[in-house]
């Protein structure tokens, strides 16, 4: 019994994992070459981009660039909620102790200090 609401957004996440689109590209098939063709062309537009240390993910329009590839590449290209989920999740990443290392510039720029 999932008692604390914790688990109650896990497990609703676990079962949304399940039915998030994954392409095959290993399939031997028009979709499988399709998801394969994709990529290359995806790789080759974001491979020779310079990225910002992780911990300015969240002022990074090269790394925003990379999720939107991303999401193109499992069929969400366009899906303007699912672009502000990964821009929810690079800020919340941004935020993590681990990520700023307590660095004072760093938490100013992702707002978790007062600037």
């Amino acid at each position: 019994m999932l008692e604390r609401r914790s688990d109650l957004f896990i497990a609703r996440n676990l079962r949304t994992t399940r039915d998030f689109p994954v392409p095959d590209f290993a399939a031997r098939s028009e979709a499988g070459e399709h998801a394969r063709s994709a990529a290359l062309a995806r790789l080759a537009e974001v491979a020779e981009l310079e990225l910002r240390p992780f911990s300015y993910a969240m002022m990074d329009d090269n790394r925003k660039r990379i999720d939107l590839a991303a999401l193109d590449l499992v069929g969400l290209g366009g899906n303007a909620a699912a672009a502000r989920g990964l821009d929810r999740l690079r800020r919340e990443w941004s935020r993590e102790p681990a990520t700023h290392g307590g660095n004072e510039a760093i938490m100013k720029a992702a707002g978790v200090v007062p600037d």
